[in-house]
């Protein structure tokens, strides 16, 4: 991890050449703006999983921040896309809880093929019952 970084996680506000300015792993310029510059026993105290926590924080409040103030198109698309797709995982999983009741009511093999057998199928879904999905959940 370099010296960015570390003042990445140390101070979320910090924008390397906005607000502080790195030249081989030096420190050359502070901003007055971040309050009083890290020491260097704290840089050296920064882990690099607080880094990655840090990083992966900072990520996820840009996609939220973009999801919630976008308004074009695209965005509203891609919400549309994520709720079609989480419609069909929520089918699955509710097959899946059938099944294990079905296999957990069995007594034997043949209450077992029977159990299963009495299952509604998953259906094929083709391109455009997706399209169609996604569709519906523009409006």
């Amino acid at each position: 991890m370099n010296l960015n970084q570390k003042l990445a996680t140390l101070n979320a506000n910090a924008s390397p050449l906005s607000n502080f300015y790195v030249d081989n792993e030096v420190i050359q310029w502070w901003s007055p703006s971040l309050g009083k510059q890290p020491t260097q026993a704290e840089l050296d105290a920064v882990t690099q999983e607080q880094v990655d926590t840090a990083r992966l924080a900072k990520l996820r409040l840009q996609a939220k921040t973009l999801i919630d103030s976008a308004d074009d198109d695209s965005v509203e698309r891609d919400k549309a896309i994520a709720f079609a797709v989480l419609d069909g995982v929520n089918n699955l999983r509710a097959w899946l809880v059938d099944f294990k009741a079905s296999v957990a009511a069995a007594t034997s093999l043949a209450t077992l093929k029977t159990n299963v057998a009495a299952l509604p199928n998953l259906p094929e879904i083709t391109r455009q019952q997706m399209i169609t999905a996604v569709k519906s959940k523009l409006s």
